[in-house]
């Protein structure tokens, strides 16, 4: 409220100030913003030990980050995961007790790593 007084003193057009504020942050995401860009979800670092089954084979892993689309997943023991292979994942809660166990799908394998879509 301030702002806009400070502005209607000043004599300044808002909807012209409001309008240079929105194209600056337009650009400002076109140029810094790749990855938000081409994902159709934000991906959040996490770092957070789960398990995840796969063939009734239970195995330990971390999450490296996450989305509400899918999450990158690192483990030293990664079975021959085939990119379409459905997975159980079993997520903990950051700040609180319980978890979330969550259906997903492979969709690429890298060595000691693999990015998994939530179905």
């Amino acid at each position: 409220m301030m702002a806009l007084k400070l502005l209607l003193m000043k004599n300044i057009d808002f909807l012209s100030y409001v309008d240079k504020l929105n194209r600056e942050r337009l650009a400002m995401e076109t140029a810094f913003d790749f990855d938000s860009y081409r994902r159709l979800n934000v991906r959040k670092n996490y770092f957070k030990e789960v398990s995840f089954s796969i063939d009734s084979i239970i195995l330990p892993a971390t999450v490296k980050n996450v989305s509400t689309g899918g999450a990158l997943i690192s483990t030293i023991k990664i079975p021959k995961i085939k990119i379409g292979k459905e997975i159980l994942i079993v997520i903990p809660f950051a700040k609180k007790s319980g978890c979330i166990k969550k259906k997903a799908r492979v969709r690429w394998v890298e060595k000691d790593r693999f990015g998994i879509e939530f179905i």
